[in-house]
């Protein structure tokens, strides 16, 4: 008996730093996605389809209200303006004066476990509701969530995406890196302190999505504002621009952005430290304007690679670290 009673204590003095750990822990990844009320989100979306110009969509999402279903749980309730990726559940459509979309939808927070989720009915079961991120889930592990519904039936995973940082509003903010592998690639940070900051999805054919406008619910403002129903297209650059891949380190994947100043010819290539080309990522003629393109180094090793763009009497490069 008397040794039950010296044990007893000790493993409580074990328990607690676990569970203060496990506490910090939620409370960092909770960072990765604020829903306050008065958050308010923009988007650039550039759809490049083969040799057609880029296709650019502005839209926007607000967390407008806070509601409670009968059942008693919590949600807030998002508007989306002009939103290209559909929400699993959304009501109250309509469009507004330039005939945009918009929708409502919600969404909570589970503090305890830093799951997100949606509320998506079902005609027996009205309370249903649809995980659609777990910012817990290990680095390289498998999560149920679905964040989009043509990503049900599919598997997220979280990328290796320890000590990855994401250029946003001229600064460098930590990001969690999922990946929905199917017949279409989806490829998404959540940015710390700013939530959904990038989607890239596609095949041939793909969408690069950006966060450009943030407004806290305190009223800090990060980046330009843009009107969604009355966007402002940007200006072509002055010259040809290769920018830093992101993210970077990065494993397996980036993305490699570039402006063209004038309609050219451009070839895009990777080449490892000793001067040979392991990749050729772009051969052929392109509009003028805002690119990307994707960089794939599953069988390659870990190492510094050169991005080298060549457009018509102009070479340009960008170092990028691959870490496994």
């Amino acid at each position: 008996m008397k040794t039950l009673l010296l044990l007893f204590p000790v493993l409580i003095l074990i328990a607690l730093p676990v569970q203060a750990q496990t506490q910090q822990e939620i409370e960092e990844a909770l960072r990765f996605y604020p829903l306050e009320v008065g958050n308010h989100w923009v988007y650039r979306d550039i759809y490049i389809d083969g040799f057609l110009p880029p296709d650019t969509t502005y839209y926007s999402i607000e967390v407008v209200a806070d509601t409670v279903l009968a059942n008693g749980q919590a949600y807030k309730k998002l508007e989306s303006v002009n939103n290209i990726f559909s929400a699993h559940y959304e009501f109250d459509f309509r469009t507004n004066e330039v005939n945009q979309r918009v929708v409502n939808y919600l969404e909570r927070v589970d503090e305890a476990t830093a799951n997100i989720y949606q509320w998506k009915p079902l005609e027996d079961l009205p309370f249903n509701e649809v995980l659609i991120d777990s910012l817990l889930t290990p680095m390289n592990e498998i999560t149920e969530a679905k964040r989009w519904p043509d990503t049900e039936g599919l598997q997220t995973f979280r990328n290796w995406d320890e000590n990855m940082t994401l250029v946003l509003f001229g600064g460098e903010v930590s990001i969690r890196n999922f990946i929905i592998d199917g017949l279409w690639f989806y490829d998404y940070y959540l940015a710390k302190d700013f939530g959904l900051s990038y989607i890239w999805t596609g095949e041939i054919s793909y969408r690069n999505t950006n966060l450009i406008y943030f407004r806290d619910h305190l009223g800090n403002e990060f980046g330009e504002p843009v009107a969604v129903n009355t966007p402002t297209e940007p200006e072509l650059p002055q010259s040809a621009m290769l920018g830093r891949n992101y993210p970077n380190p990065f494993n397996p994947s980036t993305t490699i952005p570039f402006e063209l100043n004038n309609a050219a010819h451009v070839r895009l290539e990777v080449y490892d430290m000793l001067g040979r080309r392991v990749a050729l990522l772009i051969d052929q003629p392109l509009q003028a304007g805002s690119h990307t393109a994707r960089f794939e180094a599953d069988s390659l090793p870990s190492g510094m690679y050169i991005t080298r763009m060549q457009t018509e009497g102009e070479v340009l490069t960008q170092k990028m670290l691959l870490v496994k």
